[in-house]
């Protein structure tokens, strides 16, 4: 064979070979995203961009927002995102994160408390409306629980068993409930 009768052989394999892996490329793309669909979020680290407690200032509020919007409940921040925890539980009566353990009960028959680290235990960290009402499917009620030792508390009532899907970007924290399966 001479050079001529080669090229078009070596364009025919190449473009197989790339057909092949894009396909598979594609492929192996939507069975890594698949997992990550189904998974709920049980915990996340504070972003770069959150300012360690000791440097941050008593006279700006760290938790500018919380809104609730069917079953997403959503928190802003001044610069970043803290370091959370999440923890399903079988009933929607809590603790309060005063330090003196007062119950509080939210409506729904099951729950999820989060957790957030890195705050000031010397300060007001959140100073917006503390109750949210749902008119989601599942998420029947979201509570504030306050704060101690550094960190800030969220009650969030479910009508059934359920986790939730936490997305960070910015200086917001979403979580995207829904129900365990």
């Amino acid at each position: 064979m001479n050079a001529d009768q080669v090229r078009p052989w070596i364009l025919v394999f190449c473009g197989a070979l790339l057909v092949a892996c894009g396909s598979t490329g594609q492929q192996a793309a939507q069975t890594n995203l698949s997992p990550a669909v189904l998974t709920c979020t049980s915990s996340g680290q504070s972003s770069a961009s959150w300012p360690s407690a000791s440097t941050r200032s008593t006279a700006v509020v760290p938790i500018t927002s919380a809104a609730l919007s069917g079953d997403t409940f959503t928190l802003t921040f001044d610069s970043g995102t803290p370091a959370f925890e999440l923890s399903p539980q079988s009933d929607a009566q809590f603790t309060a994160d005063s330090g003196l353990g007062q119950p509080i009960d939210v409506g729904g028959t099951a729950g999820v408390r989060i957790v957030l680290g890195g705050f000031r235990g010397d300060m007001t960290n959140y100073a917006g409306p503390t109750s949210f009402a749902s008119s989601g499917q599942l998420i029947v009620q979201v509570r504030s629980l306050g704060g101690s030792e550094g960190q800030e508390s969220w009650a969030v009532g479910l009508s059934r068993p359920g986790c939730a899907r936490v997305t960070a970007a910015g200086s917001t924290l979403t979580f995207r409930f829904v129900p365990s399966k």
